[in-house]
C-alpha cells in the first residue's frame, strides 16, 4: 500500500474516515483480519489477526524491513504455530512466540492511528 490510508480485509478507508466506522470494522465478528495502516509520513503498521492472537509488523521509510511483535512472556521452549488468513485467502502461519493477544493488536492500531508511533507496550524485534 503506497498511499496514506487504512485497508481492512481488502476494504479501503481514507485517513479522514470516521473513527467509529474503523472501530466497527476492527471489532467486527470476523475471525480473521488483515490490516494495513499507512500514515502520510510513510510509516506503516500491518497485522494478521485470528480469533485470539495477532502478528504485527511496523515499518518506516528509513527501515522498510521493519520490526515485528514478539511475545516477551511466552513460557515454552517449543512454540506451536498459529494460522492466519489474508484477504486474498492465502494462509500464513507464525509461531506462537511471535504473536500477541488480539486485544493488544487492536489497541496498538488505535495508538498508531492517533500518534503515528508504534506502541511502547508491545515487545518489538
Amino acid at each position: 500500500m503506497n498511499d496514506a490510508g487504512l485497508t481492512i480485509n481488502g476494504t479501503q478507508f481514507t485517513l479522514d474516515a470516521s473513527l467509529s466506522d474503523i472501530r466497527s470494522a476492527l471489532h467486527s465478528d470476523v475471525t480473521y483480519l488483515e490490516i494495513w495502516l499507512t500514515k502520510k509520513d510513510g510509516c506503516v503498521l500491518s497485522a494478521l489477526v485470528n480469533a485470539h492472537s495477532g502478528f504485527l509488523v511496523w515499518m518506516t521509510p528509513d527501515c522498510p524491513e521493519g520490526w515485528h511483535t514478539c511475545a516477551s512472556d511466552y513460557p515454552y521452549d517449543d512454540p506451536g504455530e498459529l494460522e492466519f488468513r489474508l484477504a486474498n485467502g492465502q494462509v500464513d502461519r507464525f509461531t506462537e512466540d511471535l504473536c500477541i493477544p488480539r486485544k493488544a493488536v487492536l489497541k496498538a492500531f488505535g495508538e498508531f492511528w492517533e500518534s503515528g508511533h508504534r506502541s511502547p507496550s508491545i515487545s518489538w524485534i
